[in-house]
């Protein structure tokens, strides 16, 4: 099964959180 952008980017927002993946204090 093939996993567009979105959905890559949501599985990574739950895993590492929106904190780690932007990388903004707070």
């Amino acid at each position: 099964m093939k996993l567009n952008g979105a959905q890559i980017l949501v599985d990574c927002l739950k895993s590492e959180g929106v904190k780690h993946i932007f990388g903004y204090p707070g």
